[in-house]
């Protein structure tokens, strides 16, 4: 098998310091949830991470905005990212508070096998008729 190494691919500093701002806005409008955020003014895209729901998942769940759709200024970008995280946590049936030990009961919009197991098996047993 053929190694092919991914050629470098410099950090640009003014997405370092739009991650962070993102980021930094997200924690103050919905503090404790862990926000992680990735930007890729190359490939396009800003990843949106919620560590907390994602390690009570042990699943990937994101959302991703693509730069080709964000038109406006650097407020207006950290804007959308704020919607989109406040997005995340309604489709995980949380609230746009701050976290105090919630974990999503279910992913809105996810594929039945993407639901966390807790959820699968109550709906098993609820189309089984198990009590």
């Amino acid at each position: 098998m053929k190694f092919n190494p991914v050629p470098y691919h410099p950090v640009d500093p003014i997405d370092v310091q739009l991650a962070k701002t993102i980021g930094d806005t997200l924690e103050n409008h919905y503090p404790g949830w862990g926000w992680m955020v990735h930007v890729d003014s190359e490939g396009g895209v800003i990843n949106i991470i919620n560590s907390v729901m994602n390690a009570s998942l042990q699943k990937q769940y994101g959302y991703v905005l693509k730069f080709a759709t964000l038109n406006g200024t650097h407020e207006h970008i950290v804007k959308q990212a704020v919607r989109a995280g406040g997005e995340l946590l309604e489709r995980m049936n949380l609230p746009r508070s701050r976290w105090r030990g919630q974990e999503p009961d279910r992913v809105e919009g996810a594929e039945f096998k993407h639901q966390p197991l807790e959820y699968q098996h109550k709906e098993l047993r609820r189309l089984l008729g198990i009590a």
